[in-house]
């Protein structure tokens, strides 16, 4: 997350426009700071995780479970004798599945704009596992294949990010303990919330554990951000989202994992903190952008509202904005069309406030509604702002549309 959230996604292509840089080298002296940062990251896990996930690589798919149980023997064999010819066979005749295929075979979704397709289906004498997503009619379909994301890799990930990784960085300091256990804590819990809002939106098996591989590593740069620079505001220090991109390439901990696969995975944490999600990319893409800034946005609000009822709550979850009366004119207009309040619009507490109000319009799940409505997340953060019948307005608007998409 960037300086108008403290956890999750929000404004950094903002940033980026308004200081005239790059995200990540505003700050930076150069290329002799990045190789400084890179060092650093060596040693504190690359070895580690190297060793680990070469090791799990070869062993990889003789370990991995079989998340349905139900593996066709003749797959089995033709992985067990590395038929390429067949293998390649069968991806030719897979790429020539229809949507009418699909439609009469598959079992279908549909949240919101989103449509969700899952089907196994008979190609070349092979089970074709296909998950599909057609986002506000578009149609594009895309494989995952069988171990796409091999349970015993997500396994090894969690437990090298919160045994080895974080310790890491608490133990350089004890006065950073609570501001890198915010961060552990928000990862599993998004990790948790990810894994509930797929399988309702109808992800199983390597789609499910894709997503929650997605939430356990788009927040890996903030242990670094805070070691170097103590806060989690990008615009004093870095683009937290790009750098966790970096950082996962260098302790290379998707190397084990197909390359379609990793960039899945890689464009989730890059966009989970973007003003809004690139509409370039493929609707794979953009699916599990979107599940995870969802599930992202669940939980900093569950953060922020503890901590705005905290007197003594945490500076970095405020953004160190002055707690004045009043609100910005700019912000308050933004929510009333509809829009994502700009950090540039941003005067006081309130005003962030506010932001986090109008983060309703950047949901994207029916289930993501309905969690907002029963854990009161607007009527929350509307109690405390000041009493205003504007802001009251804005309010009823926002609750109409919770309720309106939560059952949808």
């Amino acid at each position: 997350m960037d300086t108008c959230q403290p956890e999750g996604a929000g404004c950094q292509d903002e940033q980026a426009e308004q200081a005239g840089a790059t995200p990540r080298a505003a700050g930076e002296a150069g290329a002799d700071a990045d190789a400084e940062q890179r060092d650093k990251r060596g040693e504190l896990g690359k070895v580690r995780a190297g060793e680990v996930l070469r090791q799990r690589t070869d062993a990889g798919d003789g370990q991995a479970e079989h998340d349905d149980g139900d593996r066709d023997a003749c797959e089995g064999e033709a992985e067990d004798a590395g038929d390429q010819d067949d293998a390649e066979q069968r991806r030719q005749q897979c790429a020539r599945v229809e949507r009418g295929d699909l439609e009469r075979a598959g079992r279908v979704v549909r949240w919101t704009t989103w449509t969700i397709w899952q089907a196994e289906l008979r190609g070349a004498g092979r089970r074709c596992r296909w998950y599909a997503v057609w986002p506000e009619g578009r149609m594009e379909l895309n494989e995952l294949p069988d171990r796409a994301v091999p349970p015993h890799l997500l396994q090894e990930l969690r437990r090298w990010l919160f045994d080895e990784y974080v310790p890491g960085f608490t133990a350089q300091d004890p006065s950073w303990v609570p501001a890198l256990q915010l961060k552990a804590d928000h990862t599993r819990r998004v990790c948790e919330e990810i894994l509930q809002l797929g399988d309702e939106v109808g992800l199983q098996g390597d789609a499910l554990r894709l997503a929650e591989l997605a939430a356990l590593l788009h927040d890996i740069a903030r242990f670094e951000q805070y070691a170097q620079y103590q806060t989690y505001a990008d615009s004093r220090s870095f683009d937290h989202a790009q750098a966790g991109v970096e950082i996962i390439g260098e302790l290379g901990l998707l190397q084990p994992l197909q390359p379609r696969v990793r960039e899945l995975v890689l464009a989730a944490v890059r966009n989970h903190n973007r003003a809004a999600v690139p509409e370039n990319g493929s609707p794979a893409e953009l699916f599990f952008s979107r599940l995870l800034r969802d599930a992202d946005k669940l939980d900093i609000w569950r953060v922020v509202i503890a901590e705005y009822r905290d007197p003594q709550g945490h500076a970095f979850a405020r953004l160190e904005l002055p707690d004045t009366s009043g609100h910005s004119a700019a912000a308050l207009q933004a929510l009333r069309g509809g829009r994502m309040v700009r950090l540039a619009d941003l005067r006081n507490l309130n005003d962030f406030k506010l932001l986090q109000l109008g983060w309703v319009h950047d949901l994207n799940f029916r289930p993501t509604f309905a969690r907002v409505r029963e854990r009161g997340y607007v009527e929350a953060l509307l109690e405390l702002l000041p009493d205003d019948p504007e802001v009251e307005q804005v309010g009823e608007v926002l609750l109409s549309l919770v309720q309106r998409r939560a059952e949808s």
